[in-house]
């Protein structure tokens, strides 16, 4: 998929979401939150999570990597680059969105 798909995408599959968090990101990344923490955030009037990435390493004696057991991987390095804006609010974003004639 090409990188222009691949926004419009992401900026279009959360608006049917029917609960007020939604996370959008790629199927390589995890996100470490759960319910009750975004109700927590909620609570406090956060709207927009940042997170730390981290890059993971994994050994592999493959050249396709096909023997790497994901959870099996403990090496890591903390990453700004992958700390990135994830969890929003559904209705916060449709309003900037809205306000930017829904050029966002």
């Amino acid at each position: 998929m090409n990188e222009i798909t691949l926004t419009d995408m992401r900026n279009k599959v959360w608006k049917d979401a029917t609960t007020p968090w939604v996370i959008v990101c790629d199927m390589d990344e995890i996100v470490g939150i759960n319910e009750n923490e975004l109700i927590e955030e909620d609570k406090k009037g956060v709207n927009v999570i940042k997170t730390q990435g981290y890059d993971m390493f994994g050994k592999s004696e493959k050249e396709d990597l096909s023997n790497i057991i994901i959870d099996s991987i403990t090496t890591s390095e903390k990453s700004d680059f992958h700390s990135v804006l994830y969890p929003f609010l559904v209705d916060i974003l449709a309003n900037v969105i809205s306000a930017d004639n829904g050029k966002g």
